[in-house]
Formats: C-alpha cells, structure tokens, sequence
C-alpha cells in the first residue's frame, strides 16, 4: 500500500519549542546548527555526520537522534530512520512528529502494523492531529476495514474541516459502495477546499457520465483536461458525453485528439 505521505517533518519547524538548544554556546550545540543547515541545503550525508558528532559528544541527545532520523528518511536509509526515532522517543516519548516520523518509514518498509501503533499512539497524545486519523484511515482502507477508515476519515474531518484528502479518499470508499450522493458530496467538498485536486474532478465526473448528466460530466473532465492536457482518458469519457448530447463534432475532435495522445 502507498499513501502521499502528509508529512515528513522538517527541519526547524518546533526546534526552540521542543529541544530548546542555545546557538552555538558549545561544539555540541554547532555541531547541532551545523547538520540543521545541511539538512536545509539537502546535505543529508553531511547533515548525518554533524548529528553523528552531536551524539559523540551527548549520547542522550535527543535532538541529534531526531534530526539524524530525518536525513536517513531523506536518503530512504529507513530502517536507521526508525532507531534513531526510537532513541529519541525513548528519551522523550511524548515528540509526536517522531512517531509520525517513524511511522513513515514503516510504511515505507510495508511494515503497516507497526505505522499503525505510532499514528494510534500519536492520537492518545494529541487528540487534535487530524493527519493521524487520516493515515490510520488509510491503513484500514488498505486492508479493507472500510468501517475503521470511514469512522478516521471522519474523524480527521471533524479535527480539520479542510482536510480534503480525508473527504476524497472517504468519496472513494463512498463512491465503490454505491453511495453516490455521499461520493459527489465529499468530491464536491474536496475540489471547493482544494480546486487543482484533478482525481476528484475525475472521479465525479465518472459517476455523472453514469447518470448521464453529461453536461455536469463534461464540465468535470474539462477541468481535468485543463489541468492535465496528455490525459488520454478524460479525451474519450468527454467525447462519449458530447455523443450523449449530440454534439458529434465535438466528440468526434475529443476522440481524435485522444488517439494522438500516446
């Protein structure tokens, strides 16, 4: 299973709030501001080395072990990801973005069990951190607990009300079992919070060329042509609307432009 992973978190987002190191007050410290940079530069080898040193010199270091973690993230070195974000969070097993962490480079390893304990967990801490709910809704979807996505898709909907991922992905699950005003209500909701989401238009564009609401169908793959010109399909389903209305023109250029497409 594969998810867009919502966040990887980086770099200086919560460092004086969480670790609360002074600038560069000893070499632990420069060592520390040194791999940050890097980080930031995308010098993850170098970001390594500089955190490596940091733990040389305090092997209790939560910050070097958590920012260590996330430059072997960044260079997919995951299973050295996880135990670095596991000596963090043995140190301080509050620091949720170290679960989320962690639990990224378990999904990256299919170890979706153990992803799914870090995102439980990080609901227990904070049970306002709506991307927990959406990535347990995903690991359900996957495994076909539909019920248990539904119930962390909504979930992270009531968290963040603008959280279109969780409302298209509860569309999707709407969509296949046939709830079709559910699914149009929650793609609807999705292109108003997001109007660039090209699946959505999509995906609701196939349930109105069902219904044969060409004209709401071919307003849909029209927004989804605009936003992806070589997508061959949306060519042929728009066509097909157009034929539905009788506009043969139409659909016959629709057609001839999706056999150019390779």
């Amino acid at each position: 299973m594969k998810r867009k992973t919502i966040i990887l978190t980086l770099v200086l987002i919560f460092v004086i709030g969480i670790f609360n190191f002074s600038l560069a007050q000893n070499p632990e410290d420069q060592y520390l501001t040194q791999g940050i940079d890097f980080l930031n530069q995308q010098d993850y080898l170098k970001a390594i080395n500089c955190f490596t040193k940091v733990l040389e010199l305090n092997p209790t270091d939560i910050s070097g072990y958590y920012y260590r973690g996330i430059a072997y993230n960044q260079l997919e070195r995951h299973q050295e990801a996880i135990g670095d974000y596991t000596k963090a969070l043995e140190i301080n097993p509050e620091i949720v973005e170290a679960y989320l962490n962690r639990a990224y480079s378990y999904e990256s390893l299919e170890k979706y069990q153990e992803a799914l304990a870090d995102y439980i967990k990080i609901t227990e801490i904070n049970p306002q951190f709506a991307e927990a709910y959406y990535c347990i809704g995903v690991i359900h979807q996957g495994s076909d607990k539909i019920e248990d996505a539904l119930t962390n898709y909504a979930k992270a909907i009531e968290v963040d009300s603008q959280f279109f991922e969780a409302y298209f992905n509860r569309a999707v699950i709407y969509h296949a079992q046939d709830k079709i005003e559910d699914a149009i209500a929650d793609y609807t909701k999705t292109v108003e919070i997001n109007p660039q989401f090209l699946d959505a238009y999509y995906n609701r564009a196939t349930i109105y060329q069902t219904q044969k609401q060409y004209q709401n169908a071919i307003a849909d793959y029209t927004k989804v042509i605009e936003g992806a010109p070589g997508f061959k399909d949306a060519y042929y389903k728009r066509s097909f609307c157009y034929a539905g209305l009788g506009n043969m023109e139409a659909a016959k250029k629709d057609y001839e432009t999706a056999d150019k497409i390779n």
